[in-house]
């Protein structure tokens, strides 16, 4: 990082090499397989700090009220990523399906190439990208200092989700809170979306102006089941955002 964790005093006469952290930052993205020990080696440096801070991503909103099962699951398929000074996490108008929790460092948020905020450690970026609210990320992100962070994958989410259901609540009421002003926008804009639907290729406007009235918007979280096969069904669905996968 850019600030020492401790003071070291030579004892006796010295020479050192110095590295310079661009050098070693380009020498670790053209081989990265050789520093596969060094990072290990980082991790038993500072195990105490990297265990305390693992376990605070859970004391974080988003994740506070989360069932202990469902945790302990997701803290054993997390994969911790290390980012140099300079190092890019995301970028802006990139598809991404991860959210990271930050436990240590701190980061530089971009957005259209201004500064408009630092993230600290025990934060979480690109959340709405793993709850599938987002399919493109909304800023770039860039470490300041040496980072550790851990990633939580869709996939993994969606996992936790089909083992643990009663915790999908949880999730969609932080989906919904987090995009209220959103997913508003996107009720409030309901009949506009039916006239390029396909129902306009087969309804008249005036029909479709009428049932439009009658809508439900309904959010589905990555994981949830919209209809079951041999199910009785009592709805037509128009897909607005996102993807849906159907099985026979």
């Amino acid at each position: 990082g850019t600030k020492a964790g401790e003071t070291v005093e030579a004892l006796t006469a010295m020479l050192l090499v110095a590295v310079p952290h661009q050098s070693f930052r380009a020498a670790r993205k053209e081989y990265p397989s050789e520093f596969l020990n060094f990072d290990a080696f980082v991790d038993d440096r500072h195990s105490d700090l990297t265990n305390v801070t693992s376990r605070q991503m859970f004391t974080n909103p988003a994740f506070q009220q989360v069932d202990p099962e469902c945790k302990r699951y997701l803290s054993d398929h997390l994969l911790k990523v290390t980012l140099l000074i300079g190092d890019v996490l995301m970028r802006q108008g990139a598809v991404g399906e991860d959210l990271f929790f930050l436990a240590r460092g701190s980061l530089q948020v971009v957005i259209n190439d201004v500064r408009v905020n630092t993230i600290v450690s025990g934060n979480i970026v690109g959340e709405m990208a793993a709850l599938g609210v987002d399919s493109k990320r909304s800023a770039t992100c860039i470490a300041l200092t040496t980072c550790v962070l851990f990633k939580l994958s869709r996939d993994l989410l969606v996992q936790a989700l089909t083992q643990f259901p009663d915790q999908k609540s949880l999730f969609a009421w932080r989906c919904r809170s987090k995009n209220e002003d959103k997913l508003l926008d996107r009720v409030t804009r309901a009949p506009a979306f039916v006239d390029t639907s396909p129902l306009s290729v087969v309804m008249t406007h005036r029909t479709l102006a009428k049932i439009s009235n009658k809508f439900e918007s309904r959010l589905y979280l990555p994981g949830e089941v919209i209809m079951r096969q041999d199910q009785r069904g009592a709805h037509l669905f128009l897909i607005d955002f996102g993807r849906a996968v159907a099985a026979l």
